[in-house]
């Protein structure tokens, strides 16, 4: 008896380790529109005027907003933009295209015509931009908008 309750205890005991050693930092916490930041706000209502909020989510590394039509957008904890995603069924609207280097979008209408952009990424150092179709491209450039290579 004294062995199983020895064994019971360290079972206990593991297993209330792992729950705290559990990393929720990644997990996003629904909160209201209204509870991102200005930035945040005044981006989505000055992009996409007449398109529905489906939810906004927080985490540590910033915030997460859909709306209707499955577009996804990211931001910082400071509400800078840092990805829209209009996928395969929006467009991408030309203010958004306006805020990437004008060097980005001359690459891609030389290189790419006819395609229109599905995502755009900030990264620290430059810019992502899937194109939609099949298949799918995906470009990285540099801050100043220079082409660096294409992702797999």
């Amino acid at each position: 008896m004294k062995k199983f309750s020895v064994l019971l205890a360290m079972g206990l005991l593991f297993s209330l380790l792992f729950i705290s050693c559990d990393d929720d930092d990644d997990n996003y916490q629904r909160i209201d529109f209204s509870e991102t930041p200005v930035a945040v706000q005044d981006f989505v209502k000055d992009h996409f005027t007449g398109v529905n909020v489906i939810y906004a989510e927080k985490n540590y590394n910033g915030y997460s907003v859909k709306l209707s039509g499955d577009i996804y957008m990211h931001f910082t904890t400071d509400g800078a933009w840092s990805k829209v995603d209009v996928n395969d069924i929006a467009e991408m609207p030309q203010s958004v295209i306006d805020l990437i280097p004008e060097k980005i979008v001359g690459y891609l209408e030389t290189n790419h015509e006819g395609r229109k952009i599905e995502s755009i990424t900030v990264k620290t150092t430059g810019y992502e931009v899937e194109l939609q179709g099949n298949p799918d491209v995906e470009i990285i450039f540099d801050k100043e908008g220079n082409f660096v290579q294409y992702e797999d």
